[in-house]
């Protein structure tokens, strides 16, 4: 192998590894995705199954091999169906945690109050319980969204 080749080999991985370290949420373990649910609130005989239904897929995806060879770690809030303490958990998420990605954030005001600063922050906001026009509208290569809105 000529030097040429090792110096770019070297280069290219040390690259790839750190555009990983830089990915928030992402090792070469794990990939850490995070949840806000109404798990204590009027809503959480809905928030609760949409939890255990997540992290039982999740089980499974790990139980294959994750993805990429990384696990899936989904860290879930409670909010109570309280958008001020969906705010609080989202910081949470986004600094202590350093979630990824968040899926199926539930509820329409907490959806509302949360969803500016997971964008802001450059993090995917995937399925959020949620048909308000905002969550699709304007499109946004960081919103992903599977209702129908109201109407």
């Amino acid at each position: 192998m000529s030097v040429s080749r090792f110096v770019l080999g070297c280069a290219l991985a040390l690259s790839t590894a750190f555009a990983v370290a830089a990915t928030p949420g992402v090792s070469d373990r794990e990939i850490v995705l995070g949840s806000i649910q109404d798990l204590s609130g009027p809503a959480a005989m809905l928030g609760s199954p949409v939890r255990d239904g997540m992290l039982l897929r999740l089980e499974e995806a790990n139980a294959a091999g994750g993805v990429h060879g990384r696990k899936l770690r989904m860290v879930v809030e409670d909010t109570g169906y309280d958008p001020k303490r969906a705010v609080l958990a989202t910081r949470k998420l986004l600094d202590r945690d350093q979630a990824f990605a968040f899926l199926a954030n539930f509820g329409t005001p907490v959806v509302m109050a949360t969803m500016p600063l997971i964008i802001d922050a450059g993090r995917p906001h995937l399925f959020p319980f949620s048909p308000h026009e905002a969550t699709y509208s304007p499109l946004h290569p960081l919103k992903f969204q599977i209702f129908a809105p109201y109407q």
